[in-house]
């Protein structure tokens, strides 16, 4: 993420409506590309390719994993599918898991149970994602350590307060409009 961005307060209307970003869109909905680029990167020298090739046998495929490690242009039809399906595999866990790892963000960043219920959630809503949580990955979402992700709570905490200083200290007629609440 952008280390500098943030949304900015003074483009939110007098309503509290966010900003219309049609105007500045990114040249393509792949953004800037930075996710399309590290998982292209992740198969062609990260060693994806040969975990592709790995699970498609785990899964009973066999006689064509040689085309995992092939151009994309030097396959028929039928073999650039299966490279597909396999690789396709893991951007489905990505669309089931998504929820997921919003809720362990949340839950670390409210502090707990505790917090999640202070900033409105309902209690049963809280139990059935910690439920859906362990059920996926085996573990409670306090205890859960994704080796891939690494929270800064402390900085997150910090600039929740220093911006919400920030907006007490302007003087009223040149005040930006109030945080949203759930932002603490």
């Amino acid at each position: 993420m952008d280390e500098h961005a943030e949304l900015r307060l003074d483009e939110i209307d007098e309503n509290g409506a966010l900003p219309d970003f049609r105007s500045s869109r990114m040249g393509t909905a792949e953004g800037a590309g930075r996710a399309r680029g590290r998982l292209h990167h992740f198969h062609e020298f990260g060693g994806g390719d040969e975990l592709a090739q790995e699970l498609y046998e785990a899964q009973g495929g066999s006689g064509s994993s040689w085309i995992f490690n092939a151009d994309h242009e030097d396959l028929t039809p039928e073999e650039r599918y299966v490279v597909t399906e396999v690789r396709e595999e893991m951007g489905q866990r990505a669309k089931e898991e998504a929820d997921l790892i919003g809720f362990y963000v949340a839950w670390h960043r409210a502090g707990g149970f505790a917090g999640l219920e202070r900033a409105g959630w309902h209690r049963s809503t809280i139990h059935r994602r910690v439920r859906r949580f362990r059920a996926c990955f085996g573990t409670h979402p306090d205890t859960m350590d994704f080796s891939w992700i690494t929270l800064d709570l402390d900085q997150l905490w910090r600039e929740q307060y220093e911006k919400r200083i920030r907006w007490a200290n302007d003087p009223p007629e040149y005040r930006e409009p109030e945080p949203p609440d759930e932002d603490y």
